[in-house]
């Protein structure tokens, strides 16, 4: 099948674009989750773990300690996931996709099927964890479809391969702004580019446009 930067589905974008950010306040506190550089070769992943989770009042959870049981714990049990390290992408299932976890595992978009998730707002940063697979009738099948079917509201995912740097950046400013409840996600994530884009040298959209917000926008 061909890999395209692809949204999920009419029902799938409908049955999250009216869904609301829940009765929390805000994401900080016990219910952020944040996890970094699982293979231990990726320092940038690691400091904006780091970051991110300083951020919204959390320890990072990094290296070998990003295991299977750690993320999906978090899935079911927090209203917040952060994942910084490497995406795997698949050309023949789009359920194959998924993220690396410590070791050689791997948590696939297959993975969660069947599995009801807490979180509301799960970010993955990374390198194409927004690709998807295009089936026919226009289904885009990855680890976005994979979060929203488990009940994740909103998902933040790359669509190319994005610069460490101004990645990590972005993403320290979206959780900064989307910190406040009264400012929706949608909004939070534009204010985060605009941030990076008028940064000297980050000009061009490879640095501040990677990042796609689906699900719900609130």
């Amino acid at each position: 099948m061909r890999q395209r930067h692809a949204l999920p589905s009419w029902r799938l974008r409908w049955g999250h674009a009216f869904r609301g950010r829940g009765d929390a306040a805000g994401f900080a506190g016990g219910t952020a989750a944040v996890f970094g550089d699982s293979r231990g070769n990726l320092p940038h992943a690691r400091s904006e773990a780091s970051a991110v989770a300083r951020l919204l009042g959390a320890m990072p959870v990094l290296g070998n300690e990003v295991t299977r049981d750690r993320v999906m714990n978090a899935l079911q049990n927090c209203a917040l996931l952060h994942a910084a390290g490497h995406g795997q992408l698949s050309t023949a299932d789009g359920f194959a996709a998924g993220l690396d976890l410590a070791g050689t595992d791997v948590l696939r978009a297959g993975d969660l099927l069947g599995r009801a998730c807490t979180v509301r707002l799960a970010v993955l940063s990374g390198c194409d964890t927004g690709r998807s697979e295009l089936r026919p009738g226009d289904e885009a099948v990855g680890l976005i479809r994979g979060l929203l079917l488990s009940g994740v509201r909103s998902v933040v995912a790359s669509q190319w391969r994005v610069s460490d740097a101004s990645m990590a950046d972005q993403l320290c400013g979206f959780h900064r702004v989307a910190r406040d409840p009264a400012i929706p996600l949608a909004e939070a994530l534009r204010r985060a580019a605009r941030g990076v884009r008028d940064s000297p040298g980050h000009e061009h959209p490879y640095h501040w446009g990677g990042f796609a917000l689906v699900g719900s926008w609130r």
